[in-house]
């Protein structure tokens, strides 16, 4: 059986899609030039195997980590940034706390937020310099186990 971790990223994709309303950005991968005040983005993935079950086909456990960053950007308040990132965290990790969500619709056996990174910046424009804000980016690690 191939590996779960690009089935694993197109299921995130949809449930993200699904967690998070416009004017959020959900995006594979880094966002391009549009760039509202939220955005939502799956990331790199590191892919590892634990030991083999005891059966006659000695399937893996195939362990992925993918990377999910929410991002938010204010104008004023590294404060208001930050909180506002956080319920946007909070919104993914409460997902996976009830039943059946913890398996991506089938797409893993067990899905579950690991861990998570805060990131506080200044965020600059790209020409002439200046502070133009403050963004707060969460990068959380959704873990997810499958038998392949």
């Amino acid at each position: 059986m191939p590996s779960s971790a690009p089935t694993v990223k197109a299921a995130l994709l949809a449930l993200l899609e699904s967690l998070y309303t416009s004017p959020t950005l959900v995006c594979w991968g880094p966002p391009s030039t549009y760039q509202p005040s939220d955005i939502v983005s799956i990331g790199n993935q590191v892919i590892s195997f634990g030991a083999a079950p005891m059966a006659t086909t000695r399937p893996r456990e195939e362990i992925v980590e993918t990377a999910v960053t929410v991002s938010s950007f204010a104008a004023d308040s590294q404060q208001v940034a930050t909180e506002r990132a956080f319920e946007l965290y909070d919104v993914l990790a409460d997902h996976f706390k009830t039943g059946p969500n913890e398996t991506l619709g089938g797409a893993c056996r067990e899905a579950f937020v690991s861990g998570f990174e805060v990131e506080e910046f200044v965020t600059s424009p790209a020409v002439g310099g200046g502070v133009m804000g403050r963004t707060t980016a969460i990068t959380a690690t959704v873990t997810t186990r499958t038998r392949i």
